[in-house]
């Protein structure tokens, strides 16, 4: 493909065709509170960053964006807050999480793998100079020596700065979704039990109702034994 934008051909990519390699970076949650005097409400969400190049052809960025648009609108009734999610959603975005940690992981230990096979490397092309029968040989160890220990000190530094920092920001969201989960459980037992009593009291009523109709019909039925006793 970068090929053919190289020639100046024009390709068009569908927006319905799937990326098996594409990862969700980016979220915007938005929480409008309870009793808001001024709600907020989102006008528009979509994908941003998607124009090409006017020359190249090629995107704007390695991602794309998520962009949304709040709006704000004074009113003298404040707005019933929005219904909470459920708890199906917060394990969905916990098993994104998981994926995204594991993926992390494995991309530190390579990185820091290769920053030590870059040390020893580096270390053997040092070592082997001594024992170089001609220059250019020298020079060729020398060459490698440095690139290698070079992309393993980028590496290094990555693996073990970055990745590490990116880990302990999954670690918090994931504590704070786990959070966001269990008050969500929390609601719909809370749910249930109301509905469960609801249900109790509905069939204690009709019971009621039942032995009130069956007393009327008792007391009914004696006073009619009794009008006859004194007819007769």
């Amino acid at each position: 493909m970068q090929k053919q934008l190289s020639k100046g051909e024009d390709i068009q990519v569908s927006l319905d065709s799937s990326d098996p390699g594409a990862k969700r970076l980016d979220y915007i949650f938005f929480g409008n509170g309870t009793n808001t005097p001024a709600p907020w409400h989102v006008e528009s969400a979509r994908v941003g960053m998607t124009e090409r190049h006017s020359s190249l052809g090629c995107s704007l960025s390695d991602h794309f964006s998520v962009e949304a648009t709040l709006s704000r609108s004074p009113t003298s009734n404040p707005s019933p807050p929005p219904p909470p999610l459920p708890t199906s959603t917060y394990t969905h975005i916990l098993s994104l999480i998981a994926t995204y940690t594991t993926r992390e992981r494995h991309q530190r230990r390579f990185r820091l793998a290769n920053f030590v096979v870059s040390v020893f490397v580096s270390l053997g092309c040092w070592t082997a100079i001594w024992w170089s029968p001609r220059p250019f040989v020298s020079f060729l160890l020398t060459v490698l020596s440095t690139l290698g220990f070079g992309a393993g000190v980028v590496d290094g530094l990555i693996g073990g700065l970055f990745m590490s920092s990116e880990i302990r920001a999954l670690k918090e969201f994931e504590w704070e979704i786990e959070n966001a989960r269990a008050r969500a459980e929390e609601r719909e037992r809370g749910g249930q039990e109301v509905e469960a009593k609801g249900e109790v009291g509905d069939r204690t009523d009709r019971r009621r109702s039942r032995e009130r109709h069956g007393g009327f019909v008792a007391d009914s039925g004696g006073m009619e034994q009794g009008n006859n006793r004194d007819a007769f």
